[in-house]
């Protein structure tokens, strides 16, 4: 998810400059791409809630940690499945000669995950870039979409580290 955050907040600037994009203009075309990425996977929570109709495990401490990850993980499931809006838009604002590209040479997938690739080729001239960008300033209603998307990503990452999980005390006992 760093790498839709990291898009993101540069997508957001782009805006605020108040002039055209001039240099690397398919690598903000990019950003855009990846800032409206979704990494949603469907999660089950079937073995936790089974556990706890049986009052499992006993140690109150693993009891406590389940629950904080499962209330984690459950959180993050149900905020990815509402697709952003800024998802659909950026993606109606680019023309279907860009996302061939976008799609064939700067995103994959591997192992079960996705892969942004940033260095990509352009698949079309800067020019053509340009003009999309162009267009994509003039929808202001971008601006706050993005900046949502960007606050759930950057809620999502912090959900999952380790410490973050685990600093809860006292919490569900």
């Amino acid at each position: 998810m760093n790498i839709t955050i990291a898009s993101g907040e540069r997508s957001l600037a782009f805006p605020e400059q108040d002039v055209t994009c001039v240099v690397d203009c398919w690598r903000l075309l990019v950003d855009f791409f990846h800032a409206s990425q979704v990494a949603a996977r469907p999660i089950s929570l079937s073995v936790f809630e089974e556990m706890q109709k049986l009052v499992l495990p006993n140690s109150t401490e693993i009891k406590t940690k389940m629950k904080i990850y499962a209330t984690a993980t459950g959180a993050t499931f149900i905020t990815t499945q509402n697709l952003p809006e800024f998802r659909e838009r950026i993606r109606g604002l680019i023309p279907p000669s860009a996302l061939r590209g976008l799609w064939r040479d700067c995103h994959d997938t591997a192992n079960g995950g996705e892969i942004y690739i940033t260095d990509c080729s352009a698949s079309i001239t800067e020019a053509e870039a340009r003009s999309i960008l162009d267009n994509i300033r003039t929808h202001s209603e971008l601006h706050p979409q993005l900046t949502y998307w960007i606050g759930a990503n950057i809620e999502f990452t912090n959900a999952r580290q380790p410490n973050r999980l685990w600093r809860c005390r006292n919490c569900y006992n």
